[in-house]
């Protein structure tokens, strides 16, 4: 993935970089992430990601969300900033 893509990451509702795969994919992961706000995976979520990806890749994408979530909410536990062991 190009650096020019990376960087409209945070806007990818509103960027006409991503193909509808890749939309579907953060759509799920964004509706993982954002449980603890109350919200759900609906069906209409579930039914797009149906259309583009397998059972495996399904069951791929829901295991690295959750993950990097784990991850997310260690180093928030633990009060460790998200640059940690990065070179400077």
């Amino acid at each position: 993935m190009s650096q020019a893509k990376l960087d409209t990451l945070a806007a990818w509702r509103e960027s006409s970089d991503f193909d509808p795969r890749e939309r579907s994919a953060l759509e799920i992961a964004e509706a993982m992430t954002r449980i603890g706000d109350g919200r759900r995976v609906n069906d209409e979520i579930w039914k797009d990601a149906r259309l583009h990806f397998d059972d495996d890749e399904l069951a791929s994408l829901l295991y690295l969300v959750s993950l990097i979530n784990v991850w997310n909410r260690i180093n928030v536990t633990v009060e460790l900033p998200s640059d940690h062991g990065l070179p400077k």
